[in-house]
């Protein structure tokens, strides 16, 4: 099924233009999209391992989820299915704090791939273990909580395994730490 999703202006203003997913990415159209960013015990991230069969970025270690904002769906109501989907993590609207927007743009895969989205990024504050996720098979090959510490070595790294979301990794680590997580 290939997911219609909405275009927007460079600036992430909406165009009311309905296009599929495939397109946007072939013809390199602007999109919405959510990352959601879990952290555990004001200390720990959760990151996942895109599967393998992903056609960007696949095997590599992202942020908690994410997705598309399909035609018709809020950003909020977005990040509540990424979450449920990839993770099997129920949380509800009140439970996401909204941290900002940025525009990323990426040509992938020879050329093939163009991705030009504006990310609306959420932070969800969950205690949970990995046990009781259900991880989507297609999606997500494994999960794991890393310290923040961990992570900002390995971006400060440039660690190769992780997906190259550098002003998303600047942004969210200088705020966590600054809310005192470690």
């Amino acid at each position: 099924m290939n997911e219609m999703i909405e275009e927007v202006d460079a600036q992430g203003v909406p165009t009311g233009r309905s296009v599929a997913r495939d397109v946007a990415h072939r013809d390199g159209l602007w999109h919405r999209t959510v990352h959601i960013w879990v952290v555990k015990g004001g200390k720990e991230v959760l990151l996942q391992r895109r599967a393998e069969s992903k056609e960007n970025y696949p095997g590599l270690w992202d942020i908690s989820a994410a997705g598309h904002i399909s035609f018709g769906e809020t950003s909020l109501e977005a990040a509540e299915k990424e979450l449920f989907e990839e993770l099997g993590i129920a949380a509800h609207a009140e439970d996401l704090s909204y941290v900002t927007s940025l525009a990323g743009e990426a040509v992938l895969n020879g050329g093939r791939y163009i991705d030009r989205e504006w990310a609306d990024i959420y932070l969800l504050h969950r205690e949970i273990g990995l046990g009781p996720l259900i991880l989507q098979e297609e999606e997500v090959a494994d999960v794991r909580w890393v310290s923040l510490g961990e992570l900002t070595r390995r971006v400060r790294e440039g660690d190769d395994t992780l997906v190259p979301h550098s002003k998303e990794y600047q942004v969210m680590l200088a705020m966590l730490r600054e809310a005192g997580l470690r």
